[in-house]
C-alpha cells in the first residue's frame, strides 16, 4: 500500500518542474538572460547612419554576444537630438549612442574638437575611418575627456566628402560672401566659411533643412547622401563641387556606468561588434553617396564647378590653415597639436596602404579594423 507521502511527492515534483518551467520562459534566473542596449540615433530615418549602421550594429552585437546583448534603437532623436547625446548618455538616458559628436561642445572636449578638425588631412574614407579610431584610443587626454563625460568612446567613422550645398548654386568667390553657412561642429569648415568672408552658423545636421527652407541659412557643408538623407534636395538646388575633406565622429560610445555593468565577455563582443559596424557604416555610405550623386541631377539639383579663382583661394586656404590652426590650438591648450597632426598624417598614409589590399569589401574591411584595433583592446581594462 502506498503511503499518503508517497503519493503527494510526484505532483510536488510536477508542480516544481512547473514553475522552473516559467521561470526559465520569462528569463528570471536564467544566465542567458538578454541585456538590452538602449542605443539613441539622434538623426533622420532616413540617414545612413539609420538604414546602415543601425542593422549591422544590432546583427553583430547579438552574433558576437551569443544573443546575451541585443540592441534597441532610438532613432531621430526620439530619445536624444545629436546635441543632448553628452548629458543623456551622462546621465543613463541611454546606454550608447551612434554618431557622437565631440565637437559641438568644444568646452568639454577640447582635444576631441582638435582631432575633429583635421578633416582637410584625408579623402579614402575607409582610411580615414581607421586613422580616426586609431588616433584617439591612442590620445590619452582625448578618452580622458570621454570619460569625464562618464562616457566610453569606442570608435569613429568617416563620412564621404563634403560640399557646399546651396539654395542657388554658387560657383565663386564673390558669391559666397555673405553667405550664412551651416558647418556643422567642425572647427575647419568654420575657418573655411569665415576665409570666405562668410559667417559659420554651428547648428545639428538635423536643423539643415528647416534652415534652408526658412533662409535662416543659405547653405550647409555636406556629403552628397545629405541631400536625400535629411531631403536637402527639396530646399537646396545647387551643389559646389569643392572638396572639404570628410567628417569623422564618434560611431559608437557608451554611457560608462553601463560599460563597467558588463562582463569581460560581453564588453569583447561589442568591440568586436565595432569593426562589423565601421565596415558596415563605410562601405554602405560610400555606396549610398554614389548612388545619390546620381540621382540628384533628377531631382533639379546642379553639380557646379568652382570657378578658377575659388579653386586657387580654395587650395591657398589648405596649405595655410593648418600651420595657422596647429598655433591657435596649441595656444588654446593643446600643446600636442604638431604631434597630433603629424601622428595623424602618419596613421592616413598606413591606413591607405591597407585599405589599397582589402578594397571595399566589407568582410576583409571588417576583419581589418578588428586585427588593426579592436583585438588588441583588452575588454578587461579598456573603459573601466
Amino acid at each position: 500500500m502506498t503511503s499518503p507521502r508517497q503519493r503527494v511527492a510526484p505532483r510536488r515534483r510536477s508542480l516544481f518542474a512547473l514553475v522552473g518551467a516559467v521561470l526559465l520562459a520569462t528569463g528570471a534566473g536564467d544566465a542567458r538572460a538578454v541585456t538590452e542596449i538602449r542605443t539613441s540615433i539622434g538623426l533622420p530615418p532616413s540617414h545612413p547612419t539609420v538604414t546602415h549602421a543601425l542593422p549591422a550594429f544590432s546583427k553583430a552585437v547579438e552574433a558576437e554576444s551569443n544573443g546575451s546583448l541585443k540592441i534597441r534603437g532610438f532613432t531621430g532623436g526620439s530619445l536624444l537630438t545629436l546635441k543632448a547625446s553628452k548629458d543623456g548618455l551622462k546621465s543613463g538616458v541611454a546606454d550608447a549612442v551612434l554618431v557622437y559628436a565631440p565637437g559641438y561642445y568644444p568646452a568639454e572636449f577640447k582635444y576631441g574638437a582638435f582631432l575633429a578638425s583635421l578633416s582637410l588631412l584625408g579623402a579614402d574614407i575607409a582610411a580615414t575611418a581607421g586613422a580616426a579610431t586609431e588616433l584617439n584610443l591612442g590620445c590619452p587626454k582625448c578618452l580622458a575627456e570621454f570619460a569625464a563625460q562618464g562616457a566610453v568612446y569606442v570608435g569613429s567613422y568617416s563620412s564621404p566628402a563634403f560640399y557646399l550645398i546651396t539654395r542657388t548654386p554658387v560657383t565663386s568667390v564673390e558669391q559666397i560672401k555673405a553667405l550664412k553657412i551651416s558647418t556643422g561642429s567642425s572647427q575647419t569648415w568654420a575657418r573655411w566659411v569665415q576665409y570666405f568672408e562668410a559667417t559659420p552658423v554651428g547648428i545639428p545636421a538635423n536643423e539643415m533643412y528647416s534652415g534652408l527652407n526658412s533662409g535662416n541659412i543659405d547653405a550647409s557643408i555636406q556629403s552628397i547622401s545629405a541631400l536625400k538623407g535629411y531631403s536637402l534636395w527639396d530646399v537646396a538646388k545647387g551643389m559646389t563641387l569643392v572638396n572639404l575633406g570628410t567628417s569623422t565622429p564618434a560611431l559608437t560610445v557608451y554611457a560608462r556606468s553601463f560599460w563597467k555593468s558588463l562582463t569581460d565577455d560581453q564588453r569583447r563582443a561589442l568591440l568586436a561588434a565595432a569593426a562589423e559596424t565601421t565596415a558596415a557604416q563605410t562601405v554602405r555610405y560610400n555606396k549610398l553617396d554614389n548612388d545619390v550623386a546620381e540621382a540628384a541631377a533628377g531631382q533639379g539639383v546642379s553639380h557646379v564647378q568652382p570657378d578658377a579663382g575659388l579653386a586657387e583661394a580654395h587650395a591657398k586656404f589648405i596649405v595655410d590653415d593648418l600651420e595657422t590652426f596647429a598655433k591657435t590650438s596649441e595656444d588654446d591648450g593643446v600643446a600636442e597639436a604638431r604631434q597630433l597632426i603629424a601622428t595623424y598624417r602618419g596613421l592616413v598614409q598606413k591606413w591607405e596602404k591597407l585599405i589599397a589590399a582589402t578594397g571595399y569589401d566589407e568582410a576583409k574591411l571588417a576583419a581589418l579594423y578588428r586585427r588593426e584595433i579592436f583585438d588588441k583592446l583588452d575588454p578587461k581594462t579598456f573603459g573601466m
